[in-house]
């Protein structure tokens, strides 16, 4: 199985409960590889850590499980989806421009890419004291 966009909200949701399902006995949802992130680059890696760590009791998201991917690249498209039964998709995305992950699909030290999320990224909020006058 891979899901699309598993940096956001919903898509981390999503991956790890695929990630537990695929663990229990039985379930028939995959090897030991599944779920896979699509994703276009390594900062997805962070927030889906962030989503299943807050969500999901033990749950971490190793290297594995991620293909960096330029996705307006079929061929890179087909060869991330080889060995998938499943591919999950949303319509509800968030985008954000990111440097592309060193090693993976740049062709020059600067080139950019849009990383999307499935629903919204999560957000990192800090609680901010009042300050007294």
């Amino acid at each position: 199985m891979a899901v699309f966009g598993a940096g956001g909200c919903l898509g981390g949701a999503i991956f790890g409960f695929l990630q537990r399902a695929s663990s229990i006995f039985g379930t028939g949802l995959g090897g030991i590889n599944t779920p896979k992130c699509i994703c276009a680059t390594g900062s997805s890696s962070k927030d889906l850590n962030r989503i299943l760590y807050t969500s999901f009791k033990a749950a971490y998201a190793g290297e594995e499980l991620f293909s960096l991917t330029n996705v307006k690249d079929e061929a890179y498209l087909v060869n991330s989806l080889k060995g998938n039964d499943a591919i999950i998709m949303g319509t509800s995305y968030q985008y954000e421009i990111r440097p592309i992950t060193f090693g993976s699909f740049e062709k020059s030290p600067n080139d950019k890419t849009l990383e999307f999320y499935l629903d919204e990224k999560p957000v990192s909020w800090q609680r901010v004291e009042p300050v007294d006058d």
